[in-house]
This record gives C-alpha cells, sequence and structure tokens, in this order.
C-alpha cells in the first residue's frame, strides 16, 4: 500500500477574493525531499493551515451529499491509496456511477481535471461530484444555503478566507486540502525518483516496460 505524506495535512463561485481577504493569516510551505518540485498553486487560492484544515473537515463531511450519507472521503479512501476498490462507485441513493474512482494522489500536479479534462481547475472540480446525480445529488445553490446555516463552519470560513461561509470558500478550502495530497514514498516511487531497482517486482517491470 502507498505510504503518504499530507504535506502539513455556478458563477458566484467563480469571483475572485478581494487581495485583502486573500491573505492567508498562517502561510503553509511545502517541505518536500529533493527532486519532488512544489505544485503551483493558483493565486487567489493561497495555501494556509486555516484554508487546509478547513478543507480537511470539509472533505469527510456527508453534509456535502442531498442525504448526508457520502463524504469525499467515502470514495476516495485514505486506506486505497484515496482511490476505491470497487469497480464502480455507488452514490446517494445506491446510485450507481458509471466509471471508477480516480486516485487524488498527485491532483495537485494535474493541469486539468476529470478523465476529459473538462475543468481547468481544481476548484472547479469540486462541484461536478456535488452536482451529479448520481454521486452527492445536490445542487449548488441548495447546498450553499445549507452549509451557511452549520454551527462551526462560518467561524472557519471567517478565519480561512476572511468570508462567511459559502461554495466559494467551499471550493477553495477542499481544493488547498487535496494539494496537500502528495506521495512520494510509494515502490513505485522508490523505484522511479530514487534508483532503487529491486522495488519493483519483475512483472511490475514488465508493465512499465
Amino acid at each position: 500500500m502507498k505510504k503518504f505524506l499530507f504535506v502539513g495535512v455556478l458563477v458566484a463561485v467563480l469571483v475572485r477574493c478581494s487581495s485583502e481577504r486573500s491573505m492567508p493569516k498562517e502561510p503553509f510551505a511545502y517541505a518536500l525531499p529533493a527532486g519532488i518540485v512544489s505544485p503551483m498553486i493558483p493565486e487567489d487560492n493561497a495555501m494556509s493551515w486555516e484554508r487546509i484544515e478547513l478543507g480537511r473537515k470539509l472533505f469527510f463531511d456527508p453534509v456535502l451529499s442531498v442525504d448526508s450519507s457520502m463524504s469525499c472521503a467515502t470514495c476516495h479512501q485514505t486506506q486505497n491509496g484515496l482511490a476505491n476498490p470497487q469497480p464502480v462507485m455507488r452514490g446517494v441513493f445506491g446510485r450507481l456511477g458509471f466509471r471508477n474512482t480516480p486516485t487524488l494522489t498527485q491532483v495537485a500536479y494535474s493541469p486539468y481535471y476529470f478523465v476529459e479534462g473538462g475543468s481547468p481547475t481544481l476548484e472547479m472540480q469540486i462541484l461536478g461530484p456535488i452536482e451529479d446525480h448520481n454521486e452527492f445529488g445536490f445542487n449548488g445553490a441548495e447546498l450553499g444555503q445549507k452549509i451557511k446555516e452549520h454551527p462551526v463552519y462560518d467561524d472557519l470560513a471567517m478565519q480561512a478566507y476572511g468570508r462567511p461561509m459559502d461554495m466559494f470558500v467551499l471550493t477553495r478550502a477542499i481544493a488547498a486540502y487535496e494539494r496537500t495530497m502528495i506521495s512520494y514514498q510509494s515502490r513505485w516511487d522508490n523505484f522511479f525518483y530514487h534508483g532503487d531497482t529491486a522495488a519493483l517486482s519483475d512483472q511490475e517491470l514488465r508493465g512499465w516496460e
């Protein structure tokens, strides 16, 4: 199983914060070993510990699904490499999806998102599972209203983004947390980056070839 280092741990959503509100209170900096390049971070969602912690809470909270039965972590399982061993994901009310859950490992380095590349930013991608009928089955506007009424998130949103909890904050906080999901200690990493030729089996090496 891969080892992971969690380093440090529709239109309104696209509105940029003001420069004052965009300044993180407790900036976060990647601490990666030599040879591992830090990902590019969008200027309007600078990394901070407050934003990462808010995103972590949201990632594991089933409140994001229409029946409060599923969270992001339901499908992106830490014990399974941030993916899912089931051939096809199951969403709210047991609805079957149409593809396997992809890993979120190294998602911070992706130039586009979804298999077809339909989302140019990680922040925008967050809306996909939320509004997909077979995944979270929610409406972004309705979720935005529901999340505003949460007893904890409003204070955390003010600390992290200087504004009340809304879909702008939700998408950006989850994206900030997901950008900490960087792996560099898997057997593949040891083989590819660190030159350990014994890290992979003969069968795996044939697969690589």
